[in-house]
């Protein structure tokens, strides 16, 4: 067995990330990581540390993501002030969104963006900053090129800090709206559907003004709204904000990996407890391979030790020896922006799994898997949301003690 000697994760583990990414600092501004920085976020209203965020790749496709101005975007009975307001990330950077006078009818910016084939079934996530002014509403819409015959909306309200139920049509479906607070009165308002095979050739992003709930209404000219960082991505769930200017913008994958187990990794037993927080709620549209919290593996999943939410957002505690799976040991779903604690305890024919809220779940037939050389934590199919706390023990807690790291 392995010797029982403190050591901190940091001095284990190695973080890398091929691209800079942002994340909210200490000060409740965006704020821009460096190549390989770890991104540890805090909450930009209350300054409460959320944990490391941990995420998987993804690209921007939308262009000139904070200049509203540039043609870019089309202003259709609107008209957009670049610079006008301080903006999520300190620069005075952000647009002002204003309606022209026209009489019953719509004041919006779009931008069109073209698909992989018009076949193509695929979940997206578009989501823009938004702040009130003397108008308090917007509403985010996806669309096909030919207009809202297959399309996914919501109105979000830019003062109470609400986003209204999803409205689909034709073939864009497993939808939901999400609002998220950041500081000095701006909102992240997300939109993510599935386009599911709509013979169309593009998604059209709108951004509407509205009033009273509608966006068909007389405007007068002067009212508006303060917009900053649209993003369209191709993924469920939206992710942290990726600027862009004349061109698509990728952000890497964050991994955090020990790459040397020893001396301090026990085979034959251990324990391993997580605690987590993801901002998002599952929905039909969900990975069928989960997201993966903390792992120890051989260097992919045949030989493998983890805990990972599965299909339905379900938390497991899973072991797998020689790409045989010998436990699977169900939670209970994960509740979204809560905070998760869940171990996983492992020997020969004895494991055990638990989770807040779950009761303990055991195992007595399970061979355990040798030749492990890596420890991960978020690992591929990386968990999109926050790692606050990875604890591991050489040797398998008593179910109490479990039931303890949980309560």
């Amino acid at each position: 067995m392995s010797s029982l000697i403190a050591r901190s994760l940091k001095d284990i583990c190695t973080f890398t990330r091929a691209s800079t990414a942002t994340y909210c600092g200490r000060t409740g501004l965006l704020t821009q990581a460096a190549v390989d920085e770890p991104r540890l976020e805090y909450d930009p209203t209350t300054g409460a540390a959320r944990g490391l965020l941990i995420e998987e790749a993804r690209t921007n496709t939308l262009l000139r993501s904070q200049e509203f101005s540039n043609a870019s975007w089309s202003k259709t009975r609107a008209s957009v002030t670049a610079d006008a307001a301080i903006a999520p990330d300190g620069t005075t950077s952000a647009d002002r969104l204003t309606e022209d006078a026209t009489a019953s009818d719509t004041h919006y910016l779009a931008q069109v963006v073209a698909k992989a084939s018009s076949s193509e079934v695929q979940a997206y996530s578009v989501s823009v900053f938004a702040q009130a002014a003397s108008r308090s509403q917007i509403r985010l819409q996806a669309q096909g090129t030919s207009g809202s015959a297959h399309s996914a909306y919501a109105l979000y309200d830019l003062v109470a800090g609400t986003a209204g139920s999803v409205t689909t049509a034709g073939n864009y479906d497993s939808a939901q709206s999400r609002i998220e607070r950041h500081s000095n009165g701006w909102w992240r308002c997300v939109l993510e559907f599935r386009v599911n095979n709509d013979a169309q050739a593009d998604v059209v992003f709108v951004v509407f003004l509205a009033a009273g709930g509608t966006v068909s209404y007389s405007g007068d000219n002067a009212s508006h709204v303060y917009v900053w960082g649209a993003q369209m991505e191709k993924g469920v769930h939206a992710t942290s904000y990726i600027p862009t200017t004349t061109a698509a913008v990728a952000r890497s994958a964050d991994v955090c990996e020990a790459q040397s187990l020893r001396p301090w990794f026990d085979e034959d037993e251990g324990t391993i407890y997580a605690e987590y927080l993801l901002p998002w709620p599952y929905t039909a549209g969900d990975a069928a391979t989960g997201r993966r919290i903390v792992q120890a593996d051989a260097g992919n999943d045949n030989d493998a030790q983890l805990a990972a939410l599965m299909t339905g957002g379900v938390r497991y505690g899973l072991t797998y020896d020689g790409g045989v799976q010998q436990a699977s040991l169900s939670l209970g779903a994960h509740a979204a922006d809560a905070v998760q604690k869940q171990a996983y305890a492992w020997a020969a024919n004895d494991v055990a799994a638990i989770a807040n809220g779950s009761t303990l779940a055991t195992d007595s037939s399970v061979t355990v898997p040798t030749g492990l050389t890596s420890f991960r934590i978020g690992p591929a199919y990386q968990p999109n949301g926050y790692i606050r706390r990875i604890r591991y023990w050489p040797r398998r807690l008593t179910d109490n003690e479990l039931r303890g790291l949980v309560a």
